[in-house]
């Protein structure tokens, strides 16, 4: 039976509904300060200070009880705890762990022998010194065309070009190509380095321990080039890991 049009506009309406979709179905958990705290406390004492997401939430499960879901428990380590994600720049495990003092030592000893000397250490120029490859590889990204079979001018060589680096810290940063890798091209790139630096009486040159190098130790001081050896297995002391400001 079809309701009159009369009886269905006199028929109260109903209300509106209203969509709550996506705005939780519930109260939050309220999980006491003092618990944050033993949590954040316990993890500042490990001596491992990094962690997954599965780690943290665990401990935190043992220590409080609650289990929050994955996106909540990053939002949480993020925005709450102003935790950081990211990769951990890898270390060498045979490394000493008092490198940090062994080059503050060595930094301290080359000021001191620079002072000894007479040098004004307001014209002594400092910086970072590296050696490099660059591989000379084609580059094989795919192009829209309209016909097919089409060639492309490349670099089909499969080797690679050396270099010689110098980033300064208060001195010119300087880049040179090596012919080779020998004792004489990298003696060239000093002197080419030295001599860019016009305002400074002494170069100070942050470089590794490698035999070659070390080498150059007597060879460097009569051209009033001074050595400061980065400690073994730290390239993230080296002239390419350097980030400037």
């Amino acid at each position: 039976m079809v309701e009159p049009l009369e009886s269905a506009a006199k028929r109260p309406k109903k209300k509106e509904l209203i969509s709550r979709r996506g705005k939780g179905g519930g109260a939050s958990l309220q999980v006491e300060e003092s618990v944050w705290e033993a949590w954040r406390s316990h993890l500042q004492r490990q001596p491992v200070q990094h962690w997954t997401a599965e780690e943290l939430a665990g401990i935190f499960v043992e220590m409080g009880g609650i289990r929050y879901c994955s996106s909540h428990w990053c939002q949480l380590l993020r925005q709450r705890e102003g935790m950081y994600f990211y990769k951990p720049r890898p270390r060498d495990y045979r490394r000493s762990d008092d490198a940090p003092e062994q080059l503050a030592d060595r930094i301290e000893a080359t000021f001191d022998a620079l002072q000894a000397m007479g040098y004004n250490l307001e014209r002594v120029g400092w910086g970072f010194a590296d050696e490099t490859a660059a591989q000379l590889h084609s580059n094989n990204t795919r192009f829209w065309a309209f016909e097919p079979g089409l060639s492309r001018v490349v670099n089909t060589d499969r080797g690679s070009q050396s270099f010689f680096g110098f980033y300064g810290i208060n001195a010119c940063s300087y880049l040179t190509a090596l012919s080779n890798g020998k004792m004489e091209s990298i003696k060239t790139a000093l002197l080419a380095v030295k001599a860019a630096q016009t305002d400074c009486d002494a170069l100070v040159v942050f470089w590794d321990n490698a035999s070659t190098h070390k080498a150059l130790e007597t060879w460097g001081w009569e051209r009033r080039i001074f050595f400061v050896w980065i400690p073994p297995y730290s390239p993230e002391w080296s002239a390419t890991a350097v980030e400037p400001d």
